[in-house]
């Protein structure tokens, strides 16, 4: 099992020892993290430098396969130290998300788009094709994102833990999709605001969904018929942008969420996130902030966070835009900075919070312009 940590793939890890080593998705490539003797955690090597990573996902057998914005699909067959191109067939480059199903014992791999669409493969990556029901949602022409490049995309992947062909699709923003033949069909799930995040299902009951979101983190019993506010976006103590959400799969009762104080429109003037990270044993229904190591408030925002269960116990991560790598263990109630990276971000994110600019991003006309942090995202268009 190889651990990783990005913005758009696997959150959830089972392994046979406690973490060794894990990659990290990161906007100059894949770095490579290996906890030494002494316990420290130090830099080991990086792939596909240059390269803004969105998300890292392990396929059955142990190719790993990364995908960067604007430079579409890496595969590697030796644990992150090279890789090659494998994304023939994949008409967008700005990749953001992987996953996999295994149906009927072969592996399925699906990558998500922006604009928001989606991709499978069924020979591990080799030959890509699209999906095209994916788009065939009455809304699709409002999926936009808010800010530059003003496009939706599809952030989050989840397959349902117990049928491979049943599976959850976040776009954002604009809806949460769910097909269960595979993704030859798809249906709109009605929420309250169609900024969609990610999902987590709880495997002993899959009509237990949870989302993070524009309206903070909820819950269905029924397979998105009905909805309840969990941590509603505006009225709770963890914060208004709930992004970032892990549950343990042997205890599903656990989690932990990761949440911005103030919502990314404010972070221009401000310059500031103030994330935190928040643990309920009770599903969801209280939470209460992690210290142990934290500060109260980190500055930047959390981009990612994984987990990783084993017989030593239960590992977190998470990275920010910053760059900070951040470890925590005894249950998530202890936390160690223990690297400082490429940040782990979104491009409008990390410059959002640090004003600097990444100058490749595509605007709505198709110029390549620095963003402006001193305009307001309805004015990046000109």
């Amino acid at each position: 099992m190889i651990l990783s940590l990005s913005h758009g793939g696997t959150t959830m890890f089972r392994a046979a020892a406690a973490a060794q080593q894990i990659l990290l998705g990161t906007m100059d490539g894949v770095q490579i993290l290996e906890k030494s003797a002494d316990g420290r955690w130090q830099h080991a090597g990086k792939g596909l430098a240059g390269m803004h990573i969105q998300a890292i996902h392990e396929a059955p057998g142990g190719t790993v396969f990364a995908c960067a914005y604007r430079d579409g699909v890496y595969a590697s067959e030796d644990g992150g130290k090279t890789w090659s191109p494998r994304d023939q067939g994949i008409s967008i480059r700005n990749v953001y998300s992987l996953a996999h199903a295994v149906i009927d014992g072969r592996v399925r791999l699906f990558a998500g788009t922006e604009p928001a669409h989606l991709f499978c493969s069924d020979d591990l990556g080799r030959n890509w094709s699209e999906l095209p029901a994916f788009r065939n949602i009455p809304n699709v022409g409002e999926w936009k994102f808010v800010a530059t490049p003003f496009t939706g995309h599809t952030k989050h992947i989840n397959i349902d833990p117990c049928d491979p062909l049943t599976m959850y699709v976040c776009v954002e923003v604009g809806a949460l999709l769910k097909t269960t033949d595979g993704g030859k069909s798809w249906k709109s799930i009605p929420v309250s605001n169609p900024d969609m995040h990610r999902t987590v299902i709880d495997p002993r009951d899959t009509r237990r969904v949870y989302t993070t979101g524009g309206a903070g983190l909820l819950l269905t019993l029924d397979e998105g018929q009905t909805w309840r506010e969990l941590l509603p976006r505006m009225t709770n103590p963890v914060g208004q942008y709930a992004d970032q959400l892990v549950a343990r799969q042997d205890n599903p009762d656990i989690m932990l969420v990761a949440a911005s104080e103030v919502s990314p429109r404010t972070w221009i003037d401000t310059r500031y996130a103030g994330a935190a990270v928040a643990k309920s044993t009770d599903g969801g229904e209280t939470f209460r902030l992690l210290a142990g190591g934290l500060p109260k408030r980190i500055t930047a925002s959390i981009e990612a966070m994984c987990q990783v269960e084993s017989p030593a116990g239960v590992e977190y991560f998470f990275g920010t835009t910053d760059g900070e790598i951040w470890y925590g263990d005894q249950e998530g109630e202890r936390w160690t900075l223990i690297a400082m990276a490429a940040p782990v971000s979104k491009c409008i994110h990390q410059e959002m919070l640090t004003g600097k600019s990444v100058t490749h991003m595509v605007h709505l006309d198709g110029a390549k312009r620095p963003f402006d942090p001193n305009l307001p995202a309805n004015q990046q268009r000109a």
